[in-house]
């Protein structure tokens, strides 16, 4: 619930009420104007009575009286503070008025872009898609802005920031002629794949220990998530990789040895 100040009285609150004796000493405090003089006023009770007509079930109500603890006094909605400002004096009713417009008129805050750490990390996973990808920097760059409506990377979000970084990594890449690999180059990417394997591993226990803090504070978050969705899909497709070219090479290996017993 957004707060009142009245001449620089803070208004306090309760169930989405204000406090009318909190008003009350801001226009000055005298007798004639305390708020329980105000509630016995047939004026104010047939505007209550109106207005309990218009409240729906969820509406606590217009108007709450607390006898005792921290929050004792007279609570009221808008509608009768307005009303009780205008019963004390036009002046009063005045500010009360000016203080409500002000507060509702207030211009609603930028939401808060990503960090310059977050546009860091975003450029590093834009420059590893271009090696896994072979896309362009600029390629993927328009691509990624034109998916989240933006022109750069400084209107980006805070809140599109994991959302931007997702994209990026599962972009596809380029489509690239099959080729078939030899025996020697099948060994290279089998070696790979299990180096590959052993640093997704060490990853994943870095990631759940004290050292994950110090890396980002000294070397930088990217790359221990470089190690976690980007490396799991090159495993996955170099794994692809290795079990066509293995079983096409055992293939060629058997009709080898049948031919040439």
């Amino acid at each position: 619930m957004t707060n009142l100040t009245i001449l620089n009285n803070q208004i306090s609150t309760f169930e989405n009420l204000y406090s009318l004796n909190d008003l009350h000493k801001a226009s000055g405090a005298e007798k004639k104007h305390q708020p329980y003089l105000f509630m016995r006023l047939d004026q104010t009770k047939d505007l209550i009575a109106e207005m309990d007509k218009e409240s729906s079930p969820q509406i606590c109500g217009v108007v709450k009286t607390i006898n005792g603890g921290n929050n004792k006094g007279t609570y009221a909605c808008k509608e009768l503070v307005i009303a009780y400002a205008m019963w004390i004096s036009p002046k009063f009713h005045l500010v009360v008025l000016r203080a409500f417009l002000e507060m509702y008129e207030q211009p609603q805050l930028e939401e808060p872009k990503a960090t310059p750490a977050q546009k860091q990390t975003i450029k590093n996973a834009v420059h590893q898609a271009t090696i896994r990808t072979g896309r362009t920097h600029q390629n993927i760059w328009n691509v990624a802005h034109t998916h989240f409506g933006i022109n750069e990377i400084a209107e980006l979000k805070a809140k599109d920031y994991y959302s931007y970084l997702d994209f990026v990594e599962n972009m596809q890449p380029k489509v690239l002629p099959v080729q078939n690999l030899n025996e020697e180059t099948l060994n290279i990417i089998i070696k790979l794949y299990g180096y590959c394997c052993q640093a997704q591993e060490m990853r994943e226990k870095i990631h759940n220990s004290h050292l994950r803090s110090q890396i980002d504070n000294h070397i930088g978050g990217h790359y221990l998530h470089n190690f976690g969705i980007p490396l799991k899909q090159t495993l996955e497709k170099a794994k692809v990789h290795i079990n066509e070219n293995a079983e096409r090479l055992m293939i060629i290996q058997a009709t080898q040895n049948l031919l040439n017993p």
